[in-house]
């Protein structure tokens, strides 16, 4: 089993999601100076799951809603039937980011079961994880919204 270092698996996860919307939906995201605690009035959606074994933790995906819309206009663009909703492209982005993430630590000798994803929509909440000694914040931004 090999020892992953914080700083490693955090590199991995900024550069798993920017790939992930970059790859399905042609989104080129950066990370944004500004902390996510910050923002005030965040109205959009989150998609949560949990991952156990070896190593335990959480991850969840906060997408604005104009986000959410832009992303879910791209799929129905790129789908035949038109039958896609702000859900599907949250749990699309969970597969991806998912599959990569049970990958990684597999590579790395390390037993990962995945949870199902929940998903949270509205304003004003928080999801913060229980019993975590190490908690980590990324805010990305869209490229063209600099």
């Amino acid at each position: 089993m090999d020892k992953i270092d914080l700083g490693e698996i955090n590199l991995f996860l900024m550069n798993c999601i920017m790939d992930a919307l970059q790859r399905k939906w042609s989104i080129a995201l950066e990370l944004s100076e500004e902390k996510p605690e910050k923002i005030a009035n965040f109205r959009g959606l989150t998609t949560s799951f949990c991952f156990t074994g070896n190593a335990m933790g959480s991850l969840s995906f906060c997408i604005s809603e104009e986000l959410a819309r832009r992303m879910t206009e791209l799929s129905v663009e790129s789908r035949s039937n038109g039958n896609e909703s702000a859900a599907n492209v949250m749990y699309d982005l969970y597969d991806h980011v998912g599959d990569a993430v049970k990958q990684y630590f597999l590579d790395h000798g390390l037993r990962c079961d995945l949870s199902s994803p929940t998903m949270t929509t509205g304003r004003d909440y928080r999801t913060l994880p229980l019993n975590m000694e190490y908690h980590q914040n990324f805010l990305f931004r869209r490229n063209e919204d600099r």
